[in-house]
């Protein structure tokens, strides 16, 4: 029970650590552009630099942030990120013009990419077995619960104290509640078997922790069918993420109402990790990711409609529970079938590559519903790509199966052996 209470402590701890990292960051980066631009008078096109530096970094370190997790313990990774994102928040409240901005913003894309999503979906799925779903679903609700609430306080902390007052403030909860948080609980996985099911290395036989070494699992169908399931993610929601609110105005609703119905949406999101997170449970990994992804590809398409007034109200709310309910399909049920296929091993280095391939697809995604919508001056058909491409992440997750050697419990066929005997030719093979 004591083994019980601290993995779920664990969990609770990285919660709490993509709330107050991502709040003041991803989540609200576009509240600040409009501050800056007062504040030093920049160009938006000066402005919009400091998203691309952001995710840029942010991308990149991700990758790298699985790869040290494989060698160097979660709390140590965690804590360098979130000591280059406090940097890189008292950075630029200091700066007092674009370039040193730009470096700040840079290091805390890095900070980020290496202290939230990757580690926390590491550490959470090590640490449990049996009810590895929920876990990873109430550990990524952080990241959703961070989108609901943390740009009230921003806004409010802006408006309050200014830009350079609210950046530094933001580093505080970071140094008090994150940084101890991260080095005195959190770790990669447990150390024993416990009764979470854990999956602690003496479960895994003399090998260590089970699974496929890296250069056996990118060679395998399993592994590139996630990296497809990756890049539709990424470029069917993304399109949708960062057209959302561009779409509400052009359908006649004005930009008040585009904030509510986004916040309605994170607000059901919040639940969504926790669902999908049982769902994976339940019926796995394979099994929930391509069903999600499918029925968010719905959502997605079906948002594309909402110009049409005369049906405008039943297919927008349709389509916002679409979206909410499974806009945690990838993050929740995509490490979960990469454990079930090709295993514990090298987690941390596929998971992160994985992660990138989604960053690739969120950059490609948004380009793409640009261009159709300049060519047809209509967001319908750039919202049925964009359905029609989740709606092909959730086949291509439904093809992928375990790959051999993936669990080093299951018996693995060994060749038979040929006896020979006198006077006996051996059977022909």
């Amino acid at each position: 029970m004591a083994d019980q209470r601290r993995a779920w402590f664990v969990v609770a701890s990285l919660f709490i650590a993509l709330l107050l990292v991502l709040g003041p960051t991803a989540s609200t980066i576009s509240f600040y552009f409009a501050s800056f631009v007062k504040l030093f008078g920049w160009t938006h096109a000066q402005v919009s630099l400091i998203a691309t530096v952001f995710n840029l970094a942010m991308g990149l370190s991700a990758p790298a942030a699985g790869w040290l997790l494989d060698s160097i313990d979660a709390s140590l990774v965690m804590g360098s990120g979130a000591v280059l994102v406090m940097m890189g928040l008292l950075m630029s409240s200091r700066a007092q013009s674009l370039s040193p901005v730009l470096w700040a913003y840079g290091l805390i894309g890095a900070g980020v990419g290496s202290s939230t999503m990757v580690p926390a979906s590491v550490v959470a799925t090590n640490w449990f077995r049996q009810r590895r779903g929920l876990a990873l679903g109430s550990t990524m609700a952080g990241a959703a619960a961070a989108s609901v609430t943390m740009p009230l306080v921003i806004n409010h902390l802006l408006l309050t104290y200014g830009t350079r007052t609210t950046l530094a403030l933001s580093a505080i909860p970071i140094l008090v509640v994150v940084l101890p948080l991260v080095l005195m609980v959190v770790r990669t996985r447990p150390a024993q078997p416990d009764q979470t099911g854990a999956c602690g290395p003496q479960q895994q036989g003399a090998g260590g922790v089970g699974g496929l070494e890296f250069r056996q699992a990118v060679r395998t169908a399993p592994f590139w069918l996630l990296v497809a399931v990756q890049l539709c993610f990424g470029a069917g929601f993304g399109g949708l993420h960062y057209h959302f609110v561009p779409m509400v105005l052009s359908a006649g609703y004005s930009q008040s109402t585009a904030a509510v119905l986004m916040s309605l949406a994170s607000a059901v999101a919040v639940a969504s990790f926790f669902l999908i997170g049982i769902a994976a449970d339940r019926f796995g990994g394979r099994a929930t990711l391509a069903w999600s992804m499918a029925l968010l590809g719905v959502g997605v398409a079906l948002f594309g409609a909402i110009g049409n007034r005369s049906a405008g109200v039943p297919i927008l709310a349709l389509a916002l529970v679409l979206i909410g309910l499974f806009a945690g399909s990838s993050p929740i049920a995509a490490p979960i079938l990469l454990a079930e296929t090709l295993g514990l091993r090298r987690f941390g280095s596929l998971w992160g590559l994985l992660n990138f391939c989604g960053l690739v697809g969120f950059a490609i995604g948004p380009v793409l519903v640009g261009r159709t919508f300049d060519r047809t001056a209509s967001y319908v058909l750039a919202m049925e790509l964009c359905g029609a491409v989740c709606l092909a992440g959730g086949f291509a997750a439904a093809l992928a199966y375990p790959a051999p050697g993936h669990d080093p419990a299951a018996p693995q066929p060994q060749p038979g052996a040929v006896e020979l005997q006198p006077g006996r030719a051996p059977t022909a093979l």
